[in-house]
């Protein structure tokens, strides 16, 4: 999925699109996904065309998930949801289509923490590990 769809691959996701002009493919390295979705929200049909193959690659990310653990939530997290708006409801619309998932409805929510969700874990298992080591 990191390949496919990731922040740090952008450019080249951008230049191996099939969909995408050469002018837009021109503009690789000066893209990001926040320009991507701002042009999409303005209705451009190649930002349109490129968010949602990625949008797609993250969702069938998220089926494989759901199909190996069976979750009843999925939190998301980083700076890409600042276009949750977006995201979410079309993750949410393609999970539960694509995904069979005996619990029922998987939610998938925007981390409360946002941009720190993955710090705030490490300084949780590094408090944990920390404690157990000095008992």
């Amino acid at each position: 999925m990191e390949a496919l769809a990731s922040s740090a691959f952008l450019p080249a996701i951008i230049q191996e699109h099939p969909g995408l002009s050469a002018a837009f493919k021109a503009r690789a390295k000066e893209y990001d996904f926040k320009q991507i979705f701002a042009l999409a929200g303005e209705g451009d049909v190649e930002a349109i065309a490129l968010r949602n193959n990625c949008m797609d690659i993250w969702a069938a990310a998220l089926v494989n998930c759901i199909h190996a653990y069976d979750p009843s939530i999925i939190v998301l997290g980083g700076g890409i949801l600042k276009s949750s708006e977006v995201i979410l409801p079309y993750l949410q619309e393609r999970v539960g289509r694509l995904a069979w998932c005996p619990s029922g409805h998987v939610e998938i929510v925007n981390a409360a923490s946002g941009d720190q969700a993955a710090l705030l874990g490490i300084e949780y298992r590094l408090i944990k590990q920390y404690q157990s080591v000095n008992k």
